[in-house]
């Protein structure tokens, strides 16, 4: 697993954006964008521990792209947590992905 990845998911998972600092805010930004992609499915395994409760000011997204990245991507085992809003959103994303106009949702 690469260093920078290492670093965020040491630091936890985001904070709500209404109760963290500035400096913490930019710290997490500045990791997640020294990370390229695509990033291996062990890595994407580990960065969805990093969701938080909100979207952090919008820095969620990037780990998104991240998280969707990983070459076997979508991974069932990084989908289970339903009680995370963001891996709701993953798997709802994957379902959209499924869906084309020659093919409806099954």
């Amino acid at each position: 697993m690469r260093p920078e990845i290492i670093s965020l998911v040491r630091l936890g998972a985001f904070p709500s954006s209404g109760i963290c600092d500035v400096n913490l805010v930019k710290e997490f930004q500045t990791i997640i964008e020294s990370i390229k992609k695509p990033v291996t499915d062990d890595e994407a395994m580990a960065l969805v521990g990093v969701f938080g409760p909100d979207d952090f000011f919008g820095v969620v997204w990037t780990l998104i792209h991240l998280i969707e990245s990983a070459p076997g991507w979508p991974l069932e085992e990084a989908l289970q947590n339903e009680d995370n809003e963001w891996i709701r959103l993953l798997k709802q994303r994957v379902e959209n992905a499924k869906r084309t106009p020659d093919r409806p949702a099954t």
